[in-house]
């Protein structure tokens, strides 16, 4: 059984970086990824713009620095907790 490893190369001097770009997007030729891509980018922009939004509303309510840390604590925490089962679980 022969294996052959993927080429690591750089790129030759007559690709350039054009073939290389070429490789490096070459996923996007495929709808149903654009697709994903533009849904996934799509849904982190709103959590950031929720991050922020909620953030700002604490602050503006309660005009508290650490309120707005500990609201943002909260957030992360259950990723800290919930991360180590789902790892062992998914493994």
């Amino acid at each position: 059984m022969s294996t052959t490893a993927p080429s690591t190369s750089a790129p030759t001097a007559a690709g350039g970086l054009r073939g290389y770009s070429a490789r490096t997007f070459s996923s996007f030729r495929v709808a149903d990824f654009r697709v994903l891509w533009l849904g996934t980018v799509a849904a982190m922009l709103g959590q950031w713009l929720q991050f922020a939004a909620q953030g700002y509303l604490v602050f503006d309510l309660t005009g508290s620095p650490f309120q707005v840390g500990a609201v943002s604590f909260m957030r992360g925490a259950s990723s800290i907790v919930v991360s180590p089962f789902a790892g062992a679980i998914t493994d």
